[in-house]
């Protein structure tokens, strides 16, 4: 993430953790992804992380989340982040009403309509750590001693038993 925010100048990433509404199997509370994620960011001034869909009764659809964040920050120049994998959730008013850098993920293919257009950039050739917690899921439940996790994480994840961690 670190290396986006320099190489595109950016002066802030915000990250917007999903809520406990969205419907995922083996996604933990809320609370404790956020304080993960915290954590994982705290040396970092560019990184902040939002409650906001913590703070929200429902799922929140791209569009609104994009809409509040484009609120809050509305004199500032704004590049939405995602993973060339979350495409499909970009409607055709999405994708031409925000800016957007995308971040091409392993075996996965850039929908035709999101290529050459001025205010989506698609980083490719480029090697970001992709974390996935359904890897870091699968590494605990085997009991694997060499788990990369930012500083604190692991430790945060044994405090708390997540993932089944004993």
């Amino acid at each position: 993430m670190l290396q986006i925010v320099k190489e595109y100048k950016l002066d802030k990433v915000v990250m917007v953790p999903v809520g406990n509404h969205y419907q995922k199997p083996g996604l933990i509370e809320e609370q404790y992804r956020y304080e993960m994620l915290k954590i994982a960011t705290q040396d970092y001034k560019e990184l902040e992380i939002s409650d906001l869909e913590l703070n929200s009764d429902k799922t929140l659809m791209p569009i609104e989340i994009f809409e509040v964040i484009h609120k809050l920050y509305k004199q500032d120049e704004i590049y939405f982040l995602l993973g060339a994998d979350n495409l499909y959730k970009i409607n055709e008013e999405l994708q031409s009403k925000y800016n957007y850098i995308v971040i091409k993920r392993k075996d996965f293919v850039i929908p035709q309509n999101f290529e050459n257009k001025k205010n989506i950039k698609i980083i490719e050739n480029q090697v970001y750590a992709e974390v996935s917690s359904t890897q870091i899921r699968k590494q605990i439940k085997e009991k694997e001693t060499q788990i990369e996790l930012p500083k604190g994480v692991l430790e945060y994840i044994k405090e708390n038993g997540l993932y089944e961690y004993l």
